[in-house]
Formats: structure tokens, sequence, C-alpha cells
């Protein structure tokens, strides 16, 4: 029973060595670059979730596949740059509601990691220990992702020289599944005459009818 206690904390220790040194083996050039958009620029048209190319509300999409003892997975990852004295807002939203996907940073020796489990994870201080650092998105079983997951995410960091604790309190961020249908304006109705106004235009018509039978009766008279 000893031996078989030992194997099997050997082999769970194995497994985290490998995979915190999967984590941390990224390099820059293993993946790309986060191109950040300004809040002015987001797109805001909600038809912009149905298509993948798109960046709604800044957000870009992406695929975390479930890993098998069969083949080696390559989770999608990208970097931002420049991150010294400065914070990142983490923000990811599953396309499928209530599945997970996880995010890790290369932080050595260990990595600083989270997870949207339930669809949504909002994450507004996660403190960068490098100037340039590397995001990586992964399916993890053990935290509830049971599939290939795709999702929206975004990367914002705070403005160079801004007071990162009081950016960090004061991002209220949407989700891509806040984007509302804009109400399309109805066409102006016509305008409906009343009762009233159509029995008044009526009785004016009658009038002047009776005022020229009366007027050409007159005349007959006279001749």
């Amino acid at each position: 029973m000893e031996v078989s206690l030992w194997n099997d904390c050997f082999f769970s220790f194995a497994s985290f060595i490998v995979f915190v040194g999967s984590a941390s083996s990224l390099q820059l050039s293993d993946c790309k670059e986060f191109k950040v958009i300004p809040p002015e620029q987001y797109d805001r048209n909600v038809s912009s979730l149905t298509d993948i190319t798109k960046r709604p509300l800044g957000y870009m999409y992406a695929k975390a596949d479930y890993p098998t003892v069969q083949s080696e997975v390559k989770n999608p990852c990208f970097y931002v740059r420049n991150l010294t004295s400065r914070n990142v807002e983490v923000m990811i939203q599953t396309r499928v509601s209530g599945k997970t996907v996880c995010v890790r940073d290369n932080k050595k020796p260990t990595p600083k990691t989270d997870c949207a489990q339930g669809g949504t994870l909002s994450l507004a201080c996660w403190d960068p220990t490098t100037n340039d650092v590397i995001f990586e998105f992964y399916c993890d079983p053990g935290k509830g992702c049971d599939t290939d997951v795709q999702f929206w995410f975004r990367l914002t960091p705070s403005p160079p020289g801004a007071d990162v604790d009081d950016w960090c309190l004061a991002r209220n961020s949407l989700f891509p599944h806040d984007l509302k249908e804009v109400p399309i304006p109805r066409d102006k109705e016509p305008t409906v005459k009343s009762s009233t106004t159509s029995f008044s235009s009526c009785n004016f018509l009658l009038g002047g009818i009776c005022l020229l039978m009366l007027h050409w009766f007159a005349h007959s008279l006279e001749n």
C-alpha cells in the first residue's frame, strides 16, 4: 500500500511539474500580440457577436481545445507589452453560457491563474510582474471544462501614469452579451382626423351649398 501511495504522489507531483512547466516555457514568439482597441472605437453592433472575425466591445475570439492523452494541445496565447507600473483588466465570456475556460500568465516559477467558471470572468486588477506578459487560455478538466470551448476575451492595460488602484476600482466593463439591439424608429404614424373635425367640415360645406341655392332661388324670383 505504501508503494502504491508513493507512486500516486509521485505521479501527481510529476503532472504538476509538467503543467507548470508548459505554462512558463512560452515565449513571445509563440503567441500573438493582443491589439488593444480604444473604447471610442469599439464595435457596438450586436451582429458582431455572430462573426468571430469582429471585435465586439474590443473583445477577441479564441478557442481552447480539450486536452487529451493522445495529442498535445496548443493553447491560444496572447501577449501585452510595456506593462511596467501598470495593471491589466482581464475579461472573458464563453460563447456558450455556463462553460468554463481558464487563463494563466507566464510568471515564474508559478503562474497566476484564474477561471471563468459559469461563463464569465472579470478581473480588473491582474498585477503584472514583468514588462511583457503572456496570457495563455486553456481548458482545465479539474475546473469543470469538459469540452472544447469558444470564448471572447479582452485584455485592457491601465493608462500609463494612472493610479492603478483607482483605475481598478473604477472599471465597470461590459461583456459582449451586454450588447443590445438598437431599436429601429417606427415610421411616423399618419395623423387621423377626429370625427369632430370631419363633422365641422361637412357642416361648413352644406352651409355653403344652401347659401348658393338660396341665392339662385332669389335670383330666379326677380326674373
